[in-house]
């Protein structure tokens, strides 16, 4: 159970109810996935890093100017818009799924074009 509030909660859901009643407390407990969270938590922060790492692959293919900056900006906004909607939403797993067809098609974009920019270079 302990691990289940951890992986559901971490440190702010232990702020968030300290000092509560013990219905309060009964009731989280009685809420808690015990079978699932951990998997919840690991889908979570596997979403979070990809966010975070998209923006810093977008970032590096602007410094190095590799990608157009219409393209980076794709690549920043789909990141962030990964790592916000993951961590402000956490039990809306579902919502993830357009943004997860979305940074796919991106890649393949960024593919195309840093395959293209490889052959007019050759």
């Amino acid at each position: 159970m302990a691990g289940a509030f951890y992986y559901h909660f971490g440190v702010w859901g232990a702020i968030e109810l300290h000092g509560q009643s013990q219905q309060a407390l009964t009731a989280m407990i009685r809420d808690l996935r015990l079978m699932t969270e951990y998997v919840t938590c690991l889908t979570r922060f596997s979403r979070v890093f990809f966010g975070l790492g998209l923006v810093f692959l977008a970032w590096a293919c602007l410094v190095e100017k590799l990608l157009p900056s219409w393209l980076v900006f794709m690549g920043v906004l789909l990141g962030v818009a990964g790592m916000a909607l993951t961590m402000g939403l956490p039990d809306h797993l579902y919502l993830y799924a357009p943004l997860f067809h979305l940074n796919a098609g991106w890649l393949a974009v960024v593919g195309g074009v840093l395959f293209q920019s490889k052959e007019t270079h050759a």
